[in-house]
């Protein structure tokens, strides 16, 4: 008997999914197990594998159409079954552009990825009442601890995010409220702390995850973001490794942005905005000094974590920021 292939959901906030392409065409065999076609959901493009065996008698959408989830995606069956009463009108998705004396304006239609992306960033907005703390940072030992610390490696070349990051993982064992998340009837504590590195893309952003950072060493977090990040910008990140953070970071330092508040990424109480390095004056120990520093903003959700706490926190951070052999060596 044919069976209906549906479209996957193949990530938790997935709606749509977009067909890349098709590894078997109609008529083709199909085994348990094979890769039946490549989907682009609202995160990362992935191989979908098919459960059933048999033969492919209808493929339901063209390589670069999208359809929702659950919609028909394919039937197989046997060879010369008839499946006419399974196969649905397709839905027609023409969009017309009334014609003007003026030039025509450029009209882009909604990737997935922005559509969710907007989605999710309104809802935190609207439903986590956002409050900001802001810390400078002295940064000239982690400069020179970098610089250190990067003669003596071959194989990879340590970054001052990989620093943050670690410093980051180390200041939520001091303060575990700020790895928590709300429900309406709990405050659920993570029994981890998951990192989220938010990676620009084409079309928006993707967050890959730092698991257990706070385990790991300053070297082996720099090989992990590099690698995630890396497969985040050709969209060859799998969906389990953008999911499940419990804190997130997002730099925008390397585009010369000093300072800037950040949405939280839900469910997440907090992310910290990382600024540039910049060389200014500034007064250190009672006298006028040239150094080194930094602007790190954190957002929180004020439905679980109170000012206090929040500082707290910051203080822990920056103290790991600024004496870094001790804390994060």
């Amino acid at each position: 008997m044919a069976e209906i292939i549906t479209m996957p959901r193949l990530s938790d906030t997935m709606e749509e999914g977009k067909l890349i392409r098709w590894y078997k065409k109609v008529g083709d065999k199909i085994s348990e197990g094979d890769i039946l076609a490549e989907i682009k959901t609202d995160k990362v493009n992935q191989d979908f594998e098919v459960d059933v065996s048999g033969i492919l008698l209808y493929a339901g959408l063209e390589e670069g159409e999208s359809t929702k989830v659950d919609q028909i995606l394919a039937i197989i069956g046997s060879e010369g079954e008839d499946i006419s009463d399974l196969i649905e009108d397709p839905n027609t998705n023409k969009r017309y552009v009334e014609k003007h004396d003026r030039e025509p304006q450029r009209i882009e239609k909604h990737s997935s990825t922005r559509k969710i992306i907007s989605k999710r960033l309104s809802e935190s907005k609207f439903t986590a009442p956002h409050y900001y703390l802001t810390v400078e940072i002295d940064m000239e030992k982690i400069l020179k601890l970098r610089q250190e610390v990067n003669k003596k490696l071959t194989d990879v070349k340590i970054t001052i995010n990989d620093f943050i990051i670690k410093a980051s993982a180390l200041a939520i064992l001091e303060h575990k409220l700020i790895n928590a998340f709300w429900t309406e009837e709990n405050i659920v504590y993570n029994a981890y702390i998951n990192i989220g590195v938010a990676v620009s893309i084409k079309y928006g952003l993707l967050v890959p995850v730092i698991f257990h950072a706070d385990q790991k060493s300053i070297k082996q977090i720099s090989f992990e973001v590099k690698d995630k990040s890396n497969r985040a910008r050709i969209k060859r990140i799998k969906a389990k490794e953008i999911e499940g953070s419990s804190f997130t970071i997002s730099n925008l330092g390397m585009f010369g942005i000093e300072s800037f508040t950040s949405i939280i990424n839900q469910p997440n109480s907090c992310i910290l905005s990382v600024g540039s390095i910049v060389e200014k004056p500034f007064i250190k120990k009672g006298r006028l000094s040239i150094g080194y520093t930094m602007k790190t903003t954190l957002a929180c959700d004020h439905r679980i974590i109170d000012g206090s706490i929040a500082a707290e926190y910051l203080r822990t951070f920056k103290k790991f920021i600024e004496d870094p052999f001790i804390s994060l060596i």
